[in-house]
């Protein structure tokens, strides 16, 4: 389906061609085909005359500039050629966005994402879902505060002020990616090395034993990290709770 980009250059292209056609005493063709004799267009970018549009549609359907006029000539030629480069320009470029969307994948899946609170984590492309969804979920008085004490609509920046709270915290986040930010958002770092294989099973253990947590499963005696990860531990297949209700049954 085409755009609507690509509608309105089909039929620039095909008024301009139509306009070619004319002979040379019809005032159209002479507005639109002739130019000044003397002077020059100021720099530093001005307006764009409707010659220099047409100049960027024949660039980007691959149009030789110089010999267009010709083909024009040809009605039917005309009309065949305009559909044909923009359909392969829409399909090129249809082709181009889906590489850069799987070279972004790729990666976001070298990163981690990690809750500004505590030190939960997940990895790859997907993982920035999963750390929202924990702070949403473990974090909330934190969420209701922070939100509650930004009201302001006025950028401390550059004085930018913006209509809602939405459009402040979106103009923080383009326009000053490095200003120190308050909100509980995912924070992307790089992805964490591997331990190295020499490393022994006892020194693992130890170092899993010490870190503080307070939340166990009590069917399986898993522990979890926060009360969110014990929830969804509970109610995945992960937890051996129905193994346990059948041993005992057994026993019985």
């Amino acid at each position: 389906m085409k755009s609507i980009e690509d509608m309105l250059r089909i039929k620039r292209l095909r008024w301009a061609g139509h306009v070619s056609r004319m002979t040379d005493e019809k005032i159209p063709k002479q507005v639109a085909f002739s130019q000044l004799a003397k002077g020059k267009r100021p720099q530093v970018k001005p307006k764009k005359r409707w010659s220099d549009i047409l100049k960027e549609d024949l660039k980007i359907c691959h149009i030789d500039e110089k010999k267009w006029r010709e083909s024009a000539e040809n009605r039917n030629e005309w009309r065949r050629i305009i559909h044909t480069e923009t359909e392969q320009t829409r399909v090129q470029n249809i082709e181009k966005a889906k590489e850069r969307r799987e070279e972004r994948h790729q990666i976001e899946e070298t990163f981690d994402w990690k809750c500004p609170v505590c030190d939960f984590r997940r990895s790859g492309k997907t993982g920035r879902q999963y750390v929202q969804s924990h702070i949403t979920q473990a974090h909330h008085q934190q969420r209701l505060v922070i939100s509650q004490s930004n009201t302001a609509q006025l950028c401390e920046i550059c004085g930018f002020r913006c209509t809602s709270k939405s459009g402040m915290s979106s103009h923080k986040r383009h326009k000053h990616p490095d200003a120190p930010n308050y909100e509980l958002r995912p924070q992307k770092i790089p992805q964490a090395v591997d331990l190295p294989a020499t490393q022994t099973p006892a020194a693992t253990s130890s170092i899993i034993t010490t870190t503080p947590s307070q939340h166990t499963c009590p069917h399986c005696g898993r522990t979890c990290r926060t009360r969110a990860g014990l929830l969804s531990h509970m109610r995945s297949s992960t937890c051996h709770r129905q193994t346990g209700t059948n041993a005992a049954t057994s026993d019985r």
